[in-house]
């Protein structure tokens, strides 16, 4: 039923660990990038005439940043894992519609809840 064509060789199990390596490599930069950035950007972002005490805008800024930076984390590591699996030859389009009705789910009940709306 099932057939597999398992070649050993070294230089092709070399070629995939490197690539396995800078896909893991890359992925740990960006989170480091995005950690760094995009609470800088919230807090830039926040207007400076704003009614609300002070103690308040930076608590806020600072859940927005905490939240904005686990999720783009969380969109790096899938986007990494599907990479490494498609890197050592595992098909990965049945994991890829999967991901894509969840997050298409997922953006509706966002959407719905208003969650983001402030």
């Amino acid at each position: 039923m099932f057939t597999y064509d398992l070649v050993f060789n070294l230089s092709s199990m070399l070629g995939i660990a490197v690539n396995v390596v800078i896909i893991t490599a890359v992925a740990i930069a960006l989170n480091i990038i995005q950690k760094k950035m995009i609470p800088r950007m919230i807090i830039s972002g926040i207007p400076k005439n704003r009614v609300e005490p002070k103690e308040h805008l930076a608590l806020r800024a600072k859940t927005m940043a905490y939240l904005v930076v686990k999720i783009i984390a969380l969109i790096i590591w899938v986007i990494a894992i599907v990479m490494v699996l498609g890197a050592i030859k595992v098909d990965t389009s049945a994991l890829l519609a999967t991901l894509g009705v969840a997050s298409l789910g997922l953006g509706f009940a966002i959407h719905q809840n208003r969650l983001f709306c402030g």
